[in-house]
């Protein structure tokens, strides 16, 4: 599982930019204190 870095949003592996703000993204997992920070967003 991906997220975006700039905005938060899950993405699929496949993607190359975010689908909601356009970032390129870094195709790095969420640490699990990353996936606290996105859930309480």
């Amino acid at each position: 599982m991906f997220f975006c870095k700039h905005c938060g949003r899950e993405a699929e592996e496949a993607d190359i930019f975010c689908r909601k703000c356009g970032t390129k993204l870094a195709k790095t997992k969420a640490t699990p204190d990353e996936y606290t920070v996105i859930l309480d967003e």
